[in-house]
């Protein structure tokens, strides 16, 4: 969350002028539901500021653990996402704003109100903080050729719609027929077999640099246009 709100990480003296100095503006919040067994009666509710997923997002971080990553570092997702490409692709499921699903064979999906998370890898750039709407990926390489292929995308901030298609919406059900594990803002919470997130807009209040104040406001702004636009 704070390098999406780009305050300063590692400078503990400029994060401190942020506090102090900073502006406050309003930033969506996401109510995550996860059904472990698709036949919850009632569902855990989470809070995510971040993003949260099923499948290959959620195995990259099992796979991180604290053992390896005080050994390599940022390096440990490497390892652990080389590892989680091997794992075999399944039916994965994804509905936004309560219409039919679609449903195609991929390695997870995620959704979420960021678009940055670790070593600086943007898989949504899209994604606006304050815009009220969430927006979600499906991970679709077939092959370690297209895997390469799209993380030289991503790092060029270019993902291919034919290998990470994306979607937005008020509200995204994730859902898969076998439990896949699923994390929530980088925390691994075992395995579902579904996830819904809906959008809090304008739930939590933040402190950021004049700046990022700059562009919360501009997101806000196009989205009172967009709401009104669609009244």
């Amino acid at each position: 969350m704070a390098r999406n709100l780009d305050i300063p990480i590692g400078d503990l003296h400029a994060a401190f002028g942020v506090v102090f100095h900073g502006i406050d503006r309003a930033v969506d919040v996401v109510r995550v539901s996860v059904d472990r067994t698709g036949h919850d009666v009632e569902p855990e509710e989470h809070v995510s500021l971040v993003m949260a997923g099923v499948g290959f997002d959620a195995a990259v971080m099992a796979g991180a653990g604290h053992s390896l990553k005080r050994h390599l570092g940022h390096l440990a997702y490497v390892v652990s996402g080389l590892r989680a490409v091997r794992r075999a692709p399944g039916e994965f499921s994804v509905a936004v704003d309560g219409k039919a699903p679609l449903t195609r064979r991929s390695h997870g999906a995620m959704a979420g109100n960021c678009g940055t998370v670790t070593m600086g890898l943007t898989l949504m750039p899209a994604a606006q903080l304050s815009d009220g709407l969430l927006d979600g990926v499906v991970f679709a390489p077939q092959n370690l050729t297209q895997w390469a292929r799209l993380l030289l995308q991503v790092a060029l901030r270019r993902p291919s719609p034919r290998l990470m298609p994306t979607t937005r919406g008020r509200q995204i059900r994730i859902s898969c027929p076998n439990p896949q594990p699923v994390q929530i803002d980088g925390d691994v919470l075992g395995t579902a077999v579904a996830l819904t997130l809906t959008v809090d807009a304008g739930a939590l209040l933040v402190r950021c640099t004049p700046r990022t104040s700059v562009r919360l406001q501009l997101e806000l702004e196009e989205r009172g246009t967009a709401h009104g636009l669609a009244a």
